[in-house]
């Protein structure tokens, strides 16, 4: 499935941010150049790894943003760089795995994302899918109550491992013994 563009607006930033910065005394607002920066990176960089342009982000990100700490922003940027290239890899699992259930992408993806930001999260990193599903399912019901559970499941462990995946390729956390099963 060819990758869509879809436009930085087309993405809700919030569920990361009040995952990982939610108590931190950090707004949405000042946060939001983070993802946007990585959200125009990933359009610009297209087909690229995180790791062949990160030294050229930061330069760039500091040349931009003489204010702004890169470390303290990492964690935005590398989301808005990864969140969009993931999009696209939800909707071809989707259309590969429930082609004919007349379960729609649209329906599904917050059980993506559900997943997608927990592994994105500082306090899940180096768990294991058996370790938190039981946390990201009570979460689950308290933010949308029993619909679908049994797909959004599937969905939300494909896009857990999917971001366990992206998150390792920024060098940091559990990168070593990634075992899908």
């Amino acid at each position: 499935m060819a990758r869509q563009n879809r436009r930085y607006e087309d993405f809700d930033w919030h569920p990361h941010f009040d995952e990982n910065y939610a108590g931190t005394g950090k707004g949405f607002a000042e946060m939001e150049s983070g993802y946007r920066y990585g959200y125009d990176l990933s359009q610009r960089y297209e087909g690229r790894d995180w790791s062949d342009i990160e030294a050229d982000a930061r330069a760039d990100w500091e040349a931009q943003h003489p204010d702004r700490d890169w470390d303290n922003f990492l964690e935005a940027i590398r989301y808005g760089w990864s969140r969009p290239r993931a999009r696209s890899d939800f909707e071809q699992y989707h259309s590969t795995n429930y082609a004919g259930t007349g379960k729609g992408f649209a329906e599904m993806e917050t059980a993506y994302e559900h997943g997608y930001n927990y592994a994105f999260n500082e306090r899940h990193r180096d768990r294991r899918w058996d370790d938190i599903e039981p946390e990201m399912r009570q979460a689950w019901t308290q933010r949308h109550g029993d619909r679908e559970r049994t797909d959004a499941r599937d969905a939300a462990r494909y896009g857990f491992e999917h971001g366990r995946s992206d998150y390792a390729g920024t060098g940091k956390g559990w990168a070593e013994g990634y075992d899908q099963s």
